[in-house]
């Protein structure tokens, strides 16, 4: 009935008569059936990669009448014009929006941009939150689509010939890049400066804040008389207000740079609550921003009044250039607050007892 097969350790195997029939009959059908599907793929391979430049030529053509396809249906969608190409070195741009932001608010305001050769360097300024980013973004984007073929969002468009977007924009952060943000920053700015031809469209967004004031704007100054004596398109977007109120680039210089601000035009309350603030839309115009209205923008953002009424006497005072005076405040004028930070300040932690730790709940 069994016969003996293998012994493995302690247990030893056997199989049954009708086992061994149905090996002789039929074999190990698994091993069968995955020899037969390698056959089956090395075939089907083999067959695939005599059709391998069909299959890419197909797949090429299926992927571009998809791409022209889906820009035909959001061009008529989302109403954008065919752009107009031409070989002079300008951008112009009238009631140009940006394509994924004007869906995403209710009120959108399209704004003009006009790059010329006698003027390639827009300098725009503006409060905080105006909308200078999504701006600087909506040219590159027009000049993108306009290049590959697609119509742009916009009422009219003359976009000259372009061989590159070079972009200042934004920066990532990493603990695994062993660089600061500010030098992030001048690595895209050197390349940029390296790379850009009079052809290239290079776009800046606040260059410049991640290092001291004084040096921020002294390298952004720098840069854009660079810009200005080897002409490039160029748009940059900018709070370093002082560089145009002080003169800071040279009268040669700016004869070659056209100055706008963002600038409020009209103000609609809260969808959810008519009580609420209202909420301000800005155009682009000339002239330069006084101010960026960072205080404002940080009461929008919930905080606290005694810290921006501190923040507005700082400022005040520094630009009167008057002595800051001293928090005017009670709660760290305690006793117990001072006891508390000399312990903090003068107590060597890694022998602290219990007699320390219930001294400083006392202080709290």
């Amino acid at each position: 009935m069994f016969s003996f097969v293998f012994a493995q350790g302690d247990k030893r195997y056997f199989k049954h008569r009708v086992v061994n029939k149905l090996d002789d009959e039929l074999g190990d059908l698994q091993s069968d059936t995955q020899d037969r599907q390698r056959i089956i793929m090395v075939q089907l391979e083999e067959a695939l990669l005599e059709l391998e430049d069909v299959a890419i030529r197909a797949g090429i053509a299926v992927a571009t009448l998809d791409a022209f396809i889906a820009m035909g249906i959001v061009s008529q969608e989302f109403r954008m014009k065919k752009p107009q190409l031409v070989e002079d070195n300008i951008i112009v741009i009238k009631n140009g929006r940006h394509i994924l932001q004007s869906l995403t608010v209710d009120n959108f305001i399209p704004n003009d941009t006009l790059i010329t050769p006698e003027k390639p360097l827009s300098l725009i300024t503006g409060p905080n939150s105006s909308g200078k980013s999504i701006y600087l973004k909506q040219i590159g984007i027009i000049v993108y689509l306009a290049h590959i073929g697609c119509w742009v969002p916009c009422d009219h468009a003359i976009i000259g010939i372009t061989d590159r977007i070079l972009t200042r924009i934004k920066t990532n952060e990493s603990i695994a890049a062993s660089q600061s943000a500010f030098v992030m920053d001048l690595t895209q700015i050197n390349k940029m400066l390296k790379l850009r031809t009079p052809r290239s469209l290079c776009l800046i967004d606040e260059f410049g804040k991640g290092t001291s004031p004084l040096d921020g704007m002294a390298l952004l100054a720098a840069i854009i008389e660079d810009m200005v004596k080897s002409p490039s398109k160029t748009v940059i977007v900018m709070h370093f207000i002082e560089i145009l109120i002080n003169n800071v680039i040279e009268d040669q210089c700016m004869r070659s740079i056209n100055c706008f601000r963002m600038d409020t035009v009209q103000e609609f309350p809260s969808d959810d609550d008519l009580d609420q603030p209202s909420v301000p839309l800005y155009k682009l115009k000339f002239g330069v921003g006084h101010s960026s209205e960072g205080i404002e923008c940080a009461r929008k953002m919930g905080v606290d009044e005694a810290t921006l009424a501190r923040a507005a006497h700082i400022r005040a005072a520094m630009i009167d250039n008057r002595p800051i005076e001293p928090l005017k405040s009670t709660a760290w004028a305690k006793e117990s607050h001072r006891q508390l930070l000399h312990i903090v300040f003068n107590t060597d932690w890694t022998n602290a007892d219990e007699a320390l730790i219930s001294q400083l709940r006392s202080l709290l």
